[in-house]
């Protein structure tokens, strides 16, 4: 288990560099990402999911319970404000009506692992993050639109 935690520790030290070296290899060298799709994807992706819950305390958590009327307006905010602001961006830039309807699409899908890495990076609330992407992704998931 001590393995695990300076693992942890070392990995969320570091998130940015990972993510910047990352990064750059892609940019460099597309086709060294080619492997990561279908379930490998799913996997990368829960390794990251698994990683921010990592830099979460009990104490977090009990804070987030404490909230919970601030994830609920979130989550309504992500499928009322975000669909509007997407409209209105279309109308804004003239834009045709399936450009507009994938803004919408975008808009309203829930923020999933980006959001919370970038919630990390910027020493924000991954707490509220993470809540938000968990309450957020419950009502998207039936339609299947949102990844």
């Amino acid at each position: 288990m001590g393995f695990l935690i300076g693992l942890s520790r070392n990995l969320t030290r570091f998130t940015a560099l990972v993510i910047l070296l990352a990064s750059a290899v892609a940019f460099i060298e597309p086709v060294s990402f080619v492997w990561v799709k279908g379930d490998v994807q799913a996997l990368v992706q829960g390794i990251i999911m698994l990683g921010m819950g990592m830099t979460l305390g009990r104490e977090d958590y009990r804070i987030l319970a404490q909230r919970p009327l601030d994830v609920f307006i979130g989550a309504a905010a992500q499928y009322t404000v975000m669909p509007l602001l997407a409209i209105g961006i279309a109308k804004l830039f003239d834009l045709s009506p399936g450009l507009t309807l994938g803004l919408v699409l975008v808009g309203t899908c829930p923020g999933g692992v980006s959001s919370n890495i970038m919630g990390f990076l910027a020493k924000g609330d991954v707490a509220f993050s993470v809540g938000m992407t968990t309450v957020s992704t419950v009502p998207a998931r039936p339609s299947s639109l949102c990844g």
